[in-house]
């Protein structure tokens, strides 16, 4: 027991933190799940939901990922079986499921927040430490902006923070807990390959313990996870680690990623910076104090983050998943601080709290340029407003019962919420499409809004929904749901 465990003052003090925090972080992630509407990259639809409609429904558009067959279908899967169970209870509304699915998704990331507080814990972080640890990690900016998106990233969360406590922490603990945390580490490779590091990391640092057992039982448990998504990339791809190869084939052979844009390597730092503010500065400093106390978990998150700077293509969802590690190795910091000089070390947590908390009640304030995203579009636009109204849009073309064909004259079709969020089986024609393959195929129009249109049937921001003809005719045959391959052309 630490020094700050045994006075009850501190004690109620940090629970109530810890508390308050998980409560806030539950409010403005449902609120959030609620009224927001945009997107911050594709993949959060087309990547997990819309091909999870396709499962579910039979139909939706085709990323690129799963058409050359770079992704496996695990997460896809899982989404896809809850879409069918929600259609089967009644809520076929998608913009009754779409607020489901964020709130799922909300909810197992804020888990990460109670098990960063078990890190934290586990290598003596106290009462204060692992509260604070909770607590940032439960309200931080960049985790509570990608809480609710449908990313891989942001379902890695809970099964990467988990899987380090239980399968890293100093004591032993049951050979059963350990089995759980190896399985969480590999459920989230399934999630998303890049989790494959926090794996051979793990390993490592068992090793260099000589905790002999250990490694054991973690290397047979991920064997394990790996042979299962052999079959499954057997059973979907029709060959054994399809996914993993060929994805590892167009990012280093084809050099897809560098298509994309590259940044420089202080790319995350400059974003963590700019999402969380002045307070990182504070967070960095705990950090390297904790490391020296857990330098395992440490490796785990810091090296997580190298790797990635490495890169030249780089996204700040990216490094989501190391977050809660490197939060847990800053409350390690702070309850080295604390034991060391209360005061001080009281001073250091709210220095860290209080802006944490004020930029979640704030956090609709962030912009493109605080999620990292100023070398694609204009850095001082709001982080929510990308596809916001066309998305709403399509939440109100799937109620028009005579919709026989959608053309969104607004954007590239990439950049929508695709059948997910329309959940009709109609074609969907973008702003891209020639007029040959659109002409006379649709029946309404997503476009800029004009006073005095006739058959506008709803309006979001400067955008409308507009019905402008009867009947459709077929598809033209150049038309497909395959979105656009970067690898077309080479």
């Amino acid at each position: 027991m630490t020094d700050d465990e045994g006075a009850a003052p501190t004690r109620l003090i940090a629970r109530a933190v810890l508390g308050g925090a998980l409560a806030l972080g539950l409010v403005l992630r449902a609120w959030l799940s609620v009224t927001d509407d945009g997107m911050y990259w594709p993949d959060e639809v087309h990547k997990t939901w819309e091909p999870a409609h396709r499962v579910a429904f039979g139909y939706g558009f085709q990323a690129w990922e799963f058409v050359r067959g770079a992704s496996n279908w695990v997460l896809a899967g899982v989404v896809g079986g809850l879409l069918w169970a929600l259609a089967a209870v009644g809520l076929d509304d998608p913009h009754r499921y779409v607020i489901v699915l964020r709130l799922l998704f909300s909810a197992a990331a804020l888990s990460s927040a109670y098990a960063a507080v078990r890190l934290a814990g586990a290598w003596g972080a106290g009462q204060v430490g692992s509260a604070v640890a909770g607590a940032v990690t439960a309200l931080a900016a960049p985790l509570l902006y990608f809480s609710h998106r449908g990313l891989t990233e942001t379902a890695s969360l809970a099964p990467v923070t988990f899987g380090l406590w239980l399968t890293l922490r100093p004591d032993a603990g049951r050979r059963r807990w350990v089995v759980v945390g190896a399985s969480l580490l590999g459920l989230a490779v399934l999630f998303r390959v890049h989790n494959a590091l926090f794996c051979v990391v793990v390993l490592g640092v068992l090793a260099v313990r000589r905790d002999w057992p250990r490694v054991g039982v973690v290397a047979a448990v991920l064997a394990g996870w790996a042979a299962l998504l052999g079959v499954v990339d057997w059973v979907t791809w029709g060959v054994p680690f399809h996914s993993v190869w060929e994805y590892g084939r167009v990012t280093f052979v084809e050099g897809v990623a560098a298509g994309f844009g590259e940044t420089p390597a202080w790319y995350y730092l400059r974003f963590l910076f700019h999402s969380i503010g002045p307070a990182v500065v504070v967070l960095a400093v705990l950090v390297a104090v904790g490391a020296w106390r857990a330098p395992g978990l440490f490796v785990c998150g810091a090296l997580f983050v190298g790797l990635h700077s490495v890169e030249g293509h780089k996204e700040a969802r990216f490094v989501l998943p190391a977050l809660p590690a490197l939060f847990a190795v800053a409350g390690v910091g702070l309850g080295a601080v604390w034991r060391w000089r209360r005061a001080v070390g009281a001073v250091v947590a709210l220095a860290v709290l209080v802006p944490v908390v004020f930029q979640a009640v704030t956090i609709k304030r962030l912009t493109i340029r605080d999620i990292g995203q100023d070398h694609l579009f204009f850095a001082g636009s709001s982080a929510y407003f990308h596809s916001t109204s066309t998305n709403r849009l399509l939440f109100a073309a799937h109620r028009q019962a005579d919709l026989c064909g959608l053309r969104v004259a607004s954007l590239e079709r990439e950049w929508t919420g695709g059948y997910t969020y329309l959940h009709r089986d109609v074609p969907v024609y973008d702003k891209f499409a020639a007029p040959a393959e659109y002409e006379g195929r649709y029946n309404y129009l997503i476009g800029e809004y004009t006073a005095g249109d006739p058959g506008i049937v709803a309006v979001d921001g400067g955008l409308a929904l507009q019905r402008v003809g009867g009947a459709c005719a077929p598809p033209g045959p150049g038309y497909s749901d395959r979105l656009g391959d970067p690898l077309a052309g080479r």
